[in-house]
């Protein structure tokens, strides 16, 4: 059998009515369709997330110039060193009970060193983290201050740290944490206690 008549036979099964054509094109388009679709939303989600990743790096970078201290991580550490009940005469006083139910109430606690003032601060802290989470215009702030480390908590500092704390709290980072960041960046300069206050 020659060249051309094997090339003949292999078109002619090649051969396809129009409807079938018209069919593949079809299903071609709506392939192209969905493929553009599902690229365009992955390069559009990609995208989203690597401009959150870069505001989180940059937050972080704020946060740590703010100050290194992290009162969070020493809350986790004196939470996990309670006793299971430890300090519940507390948080059940009627003094507690009268704190958390008041605006611009005060509750002082004084004792002597090593009296396990931390620990009961700590569980505290906690109890007002669990009853006021999500609720609107609340946050929660706090620092822990040791007698034996009193040269490294200088007020303006212990300031910067509570800034800190509030603004991890806030959905995005507050301008005027923003602006004092900016302000000192370039000059590798720290801020000062009034502009911390009026940032604050």
């Amino acid at each position: 059998m020659s060249v051309g008549k094997r090339i003949k036979r292999v078109w002619k099964r090649f051969k396809w009515k129009p409807e079938d054509i018209d069919e593949l094109r079809s299903r071609i388009s709506t392939n192209i369709g969905f493929l553009n679709a599902f690229n365009g939303r992955f390069t559009r989600d990609n995208v989203v997330k690597l401009v959150r990743y870069q505001e989180n790096q940059e937050h972080e970078a704020i946060f740590n110039w703010l100050t290194p201290i992290d009162f969070v991580s020493q809350q986790h550490d004196f939470i996990n060193r309670r006793q299971e009940g430890t300090g519940q005469w507390l948080i059940n006083s009627e003094e507690y009970q009268i704190l958390v139910q008041t605006p611009k109430k005060t509750l002082l606690c004084p004792g002597i060193p090593d009296a396990r003032k931390t620990i009961l601060t700590a569980i505290t802290i906690d109890d007002l983290i669990m009853r006021f989470r999500g609720k609107a215009g609340i946050s929660i702030a706090y620092l822990y201050c040791n007698f034996r480390r009193q040269d490294e908590q200088r007020a303006d500092d212990l300031l910067a740290s509570l800034l800190k704390q509030l603004s991890q709290e806030r959905a995005s980072l507050p301008d005027s944490v923003k602006a004092l960041y900016k302000k000192h960046k370039d000059k590798r300069t720290r801020p000062s206690f009034d502009e911390i206050s009026k940032a604050f």
